[in-house]
């Protein structure tokens, strides 16, 4: 909350100073960067006693981006920006199968995450009439919404689960370089490309619904097969007796990267 308060500071403070105004609409498409495994996605396949691991390493800040940002320069080549934005990430898969001559089984996992991202930045940009190139770094809070998908089939039954992540607010930081084309005196459009870094590190993971062949059946499941807390070092997270079932599952705690580059567009209003 301290950084939010801070960035809406900042922003109001330098409109006292402003001498050009401008909003943005924009949309893109980010691209994985940085990226990163997680000991619980992979995908594996068995049979009989042959056996293949592929530990994938991912980024959940692949997917589309829509946004709006309002910007103001307070010199000829200085300025403020205030954008917004939301993501909606691009699902990763894994599939791990077990294939002998008594069980057949097979695991489908997806993980996603959408965010709602607020970025301030400092715009450094030179002013050429029609034409305006420009840089801005600053840094991003990350609002994260992330789930887990799981449906496990072994011989003719079927569960399904979904998962949803809790966690604190993700700080990271960006850094963009764009040009600003004004066709008409108050109306342009304009091409973006930005780097973004985050990473993700939930607290606690709750299952939010089951189904075991079509009937839901996660609210006859005991507060040990619903919940997840993630501790920073468990050694002994999979074979964990279950004490109690009133206490959760505890796993090593995650890291999950939100690294990407994003190539944007949209139309620009000088006000």
């Amino acid at each position: 909350m301290k950084y939010i308060i801070a960035t809406f500071f900042l922003f109001f403070f330098s409109l006292s100073f402003a001498q050009i105004g401008f909003v943005k609409l924009n949309l893109g498409f980010g691209l994985p960067t940085f990226t990163s495994q997680v000991e619980t996605f992979y995908s594996t396949r068995t049979d009989n006693l042959n056996a293949k691991v592929k530990q994938e390493a991912f980024s959940l800040g692949e997917g589309n981006y829509f946004g709006a940002s309002i910007s103001y320069l307070f010199s000829e080549n200085f300025g403020f920006e205030m954008g917004f934005r939301y993501h909606i990430g691009r699902k990763q898969y894994f599939n791990q199968e077990l294939l002998n001559m008594s069980v057949i089984s097979n695991l489908e996992r997806s993980v996603y995450g959408n965010r709602i991202l607020l970025q301030p930045s400092f715009v450094i940009a030179i002013d050429k009439s029609k034409f305006m190139p420009y840089l801005k770094l600053g840094p991003s809070i990350g609002f994260i919404n992330q789930r887990f998908h799981d449906k496990l089939t072994i011989l003719d039954n079927e569960t399904e689960q979904t998962w949803k992540y809790s966690g604190p607010t993700s700080l990271g930081f960006h850094s963009g370089i764009g040009l600003n084309y004004f066709a008409f005196p108050k109306i342009g459009f304009f091409l973006e490309i930005n780097m973004l870094a985050m990473n993700y590190k939930p607290t606690s993971c709750d299952m939010e619904i089951g189904f075991l062949n079509g009937l839901r059946n996660d609210e006859g499941l005991n507060y040990f097969e619903k919940h997840i807390v993630f501790v920073e070092w468990n050694e002994d997270e999979f074979n964990q007796p279950q004490q109690s079932p009133d206490q959760p599952v505890y796993m090593n705690r995650p890291v999950f990267s939100y690294h990407s580059i994003e190539f944007s567009t949209g139309l620009l209003f000088k006000l």
